[in-house]
């Protein structure tokens, strides 16, 4: 496989000519990451932060969009069994929300439910922006019918297994990650990390100011339906950026262990050394957004 492309022709909506490509990946697959923060010179990764373009080749070499990708990692990072687990996060935690709304005490009427406070497509956002999962990612078998971990290569599976494990807090007593929510408001934090997320991309390596999680609640729908005020938006979001702090916080410590057991794994050296700077490197990924909420 070629190891890089000089130049790479514009398509409408894709990255100029004068942006550097490179390929990486393994045997069947293969992807090509576009834009100055990946850009390859003479074999070394360019400094520079811009937009990142991923496009992932899989079977039958169709180029996936960086959608496509993360909905694909959001999926097997997410555990199916974490609906099942509400009478252990109330044994653990109790059933206080972190949110201003008070609980139903009706299941019936839009009945609490466990969720993550670090969100799945946070982890996924954090994986595909960490260039040493690159390779990685060009394994995805990305498809609506792969979003089973046992469905992917070993490879990924093995990349990924320990960050499940972290996320969905498996053999952790605290269950750090995960809390009862209301769900009608569970549904308005995701959507919220979820334009704040794509804000951040967009936003890279441009003079825009990024959106912070203030502004993204309040360009929710829910403040647009008039559900919650911008008072109450503002209030949601401090609350929701100090609780990511924490969780983040234990996050990358969690993220060092499993880098500590990568090196005394039975493994080979090669696969000790990437495991190691996979997980140090989306360590720092990760640092990165908590850095973002600090202003609360």
């Amino acid at each position: 496989m070629k190891a890089a492309e000089d130049e790479k022709k514009p398509v409408k909506g894709e990255a100029s000519s004068t942006e550097k490509t490179r390929k990486v990946g393994g045997a069947g697959a293969g992807a090509t990451l576009t834009g100055e923060d990946d850009a390859c010179i003479d074999g070394e990764i360019s400094p520079h932060r811009t937009k990142q373009t991923i496009l992932v080749k899989v079977k039958g070499n169709a180029s996936m969009d960086p959608g496509s990708v993360l909905t694909t990692l959001g999926h097997l990072v997410r555990d199916d069994a974490i609906s099942k687990r509400r009478d252990e996060v109330i044994k653990c935690h109790g059933t206080h929300s972190y949110y201003l709304r008070p609980r139903r005490t009706t299941l019936n009427d839009h009945p609490d439910e466990v969720d993550h406070t670090f969100e799945c497509q946070m982890l996924a956002h954090a994986i595909f922006q960490t260039s040493d999962y690159h390779s990685i990612l060009t394994q995805l078998d990305i498809n609506t019918s792969s979003h089973s971990m046992k469905s992917q290569a070993f490879v990924v599976q093995g990349a990924l297994e320990k960050l499940k494990h972290i996320q969905n807090c498996v053999g952790d007593p605290t269950l750090f990650n995960l809390k009862m929510l209301h769900k009608s408001l569970n549904i308005t934090k995701g959507s919220v990390i979820k334009h704040w997320l794509n804000d951040r991309l967009a936003s890279q390596g441009s003079h825009l100011k990024k959106t912070d999680l203030r502004d993204a609640y309040r360009k929710s729908a829910s403040v647009r339906d008039g559900i919650i005020d911008c008072d109450e938006a503002d209030e949601l979001a401090a609350i929701l950026a100090k609780d990511l702090i924490l969780v983040e916080g234990i996050y990358i410590e969690r993220l060092g262990k499993a880098a500590e057991l990568a090196d005394g794994s039975s493994a080979t050296i090669t696969d000790k050394r990437a495991q190691k700077k996979r997980l140090v490197g989306l360590q720092d990924t990760i640092s990165g957004l908590q850095e973002e909420h600090m202003d609360y």
